[in-house]
């Protein structure tokens, strides 16, 4: 399993997260309609410009939409 794939299920299979968003992850972009609020994640790669030879990576969840509950905020946090 990747690290893409184990993420996901990771997200996917929590029943606190399940519980606010009903499924709404996606990977990179939500598709066109997606209901409120969704969840997207995205793994992001760069390399050095300069003569240093290395690979930078981060991974960036976005959470769309908006929740008026701090409880579900803070168990998605």
């Amino acid at each position: 399993m990747n690290l893409k794939t184990a993420i996901y299920e990771q997200l996917n299979n929590d029943p606190a997260i399940e519980g606010i968003l009903a499924g709404r992850i996606y990977r990179s972009f939500a598709p066109q309609g997606a209901e409120f609020p969704f969840l997207t994640y995205q793994r992001i790669t760069g390399t050095n410009k300069n003569d240093i030879d290395f690979t930078t990576e981060r991974f960036q969840l976005d959470l769309v939409g908006k929740l008026e509950d701090e409880d579900q905020l803070e168990t998605l946090k």
